[in-house]
């Protein structure tokens, strides 16, 4: 284990030996991850001679996503990779694209009449990385970025890439549009039943922060679903995003609480939040006996309790397939070591998942449970 301090914020990072099952861990900094000036890089050269795999995240992806950050590593492991090496360093981003660029030079990745290697790294690095490898041949280097000689640079592969996909780089990306379809089936075959059962006004409602990460096609693919299994739509209450760069809270924001407010006024039995920041906040202020809540988000929750309260925990949650994402692009780069390009975009489907308090909820001899189970079977085969 190394320990690494710089600005006040401790670092820390578990490497296994080979074939040893590890994880990187960023300690918390009590703070929003800095991004602007600063970033504390993990980087961990993957071996199968002669061919070369090297890894490298920056700190604030990393710390949002532990669990990704581990099954990349547990994935080359499977394809029998061993650990060359591992290093943490803090370094500008401006001088991200040479530090890498000398990295990866070490590491073997850059084709010199042999196999070249891959680069697996984070949107932002690999955005960085790939307009320095990539740019105008000028013959000199941009200050802070590597020589524009790129022939025979690695492959750039980064998880969860946003956009259009540049020549060169190859991705693999959380789709959660189907997730959303069939929690809203799940839902609406809900809300059907227990209105089939004499509760004429029951409904369910979505709370909705519009982000990059959260287009405005997952709500609509959610009312879709809905709509399908109970004939009519959920109630939809839109948020603007919080603020990335504001200091974190634990309250709600004054948009979520007039939301969640107007919701609750109605026969509300279920809610799904997807709300980013609010995310927290919103299912602890609309936990209450008999409402089914759910979660949307890439990080899987750890299920909480809110209160202690039996029945108050979540329900249902929507999360990315770490394990998924990770197997995309260890194949990615197998392939680009086949002799493939490797650079292309895979969509890995987001996750539905049934919690522990589903199976409270039921009506007649159906429970949230078994629909939520349901819905999620099915999205698979579509």
């Amino acid at each position: 284990m190394a320990k690494h301090k710089a600005l006040g914020c401790p670092i820390i990072m578990t490497q296994p030996g080979c074939g040893r099952p590890g994880r990187w861990r960023a300690a918390p900094c009590g703070g929003a991850p800095l991004l602007g000036l600063t970033a504390a890089l993990l980087l961990a050269a993957c071996v199968r001679a002669p061919e070369r795999t090297l890894i490298a995240l920056d700190e604030a992806f990393a710390e949002a996503r532990p669990r990704l950050a581990a099954e990349l590593e547990r994935s080359l492991t499977a394809m029998g990779f061993t650990r060359k090496g591992a290093d943490l360093k803090r370094i500008p981003l401006a001088a991200a694209p040479s530090v890498l660029d000398e990295a990866a030079r070490r590491a073997g990745l850059w084709d010199e009449g042999g196999e070249k290697g891959v680069l697996i790294t984070s949107p932002l690095l690999a955005a960085v990385l790939h307009a320095s490898w990539n740019g105008p041949q000028t013959g000199s280097a941009p200050k802070g970025g590597a020589p524009k000689n790129t022939q025979g640079a690695p492959l750039l592969l980064a998880p969860e890439w946003i956009g259009p996909l540049p020549e060169g780089l190859g991705a693999a990306s959380t789709d959660f549009e189907p997730a959303y379809r069939a929690a809203g089936e799940a839902l609406g075959a809900y809300v059907a039943a227990l209105r089939a059962s004499g509760e004429d006004t029951a409904t369910a409602g979505l709370i909705f922060a519009e982000s990059p990460e959260r287009p405005s096609r997952l709500l609509l693919a959610f009312v879709s679903g809905f709509a399908a299994t109970s004939g009519e739509e959920p109630l939809v209450m839109r948020l603007p995003e919080r603020s990335r760069t504001a200091p974190p809270s634990s309250g709600l924001s004054p948009e979520a609480r007039v939301a969640l407010e107007e919701l609750l006024g109605a026969d509300i039995r279920a809610l799904l939040v997807a709300a980013g920041a609010d995310n927290a906040p919103l299912l602890a202020a609309a936990a209450r006996p008999g409402l089914c809540l759910g979660k949307a988000a890439a990080e899987a929750p750890p299920l909480p309790r809110f209160g202690g309260t039996a029945g108050k925990g979540l329900a249902f949650y929507i999360r990315a397939d770490d394990a998924g994402i990770a197997r995309a692009l260890a194949e990615l780069a197998a392939e680009a070591r086949r002799g493939g390009t490797g650079g292309r975009f895979v969509a890995v489907p987001a996750r539905l998942e049934a919690g522990p308090d589903a199976a409270r909820h039921h009506v007649g001899g159906l429970t949230l449970d078994m629909l939520i189970r349901r819905a999620a079977d099915n999205a698979k085969r579509k």
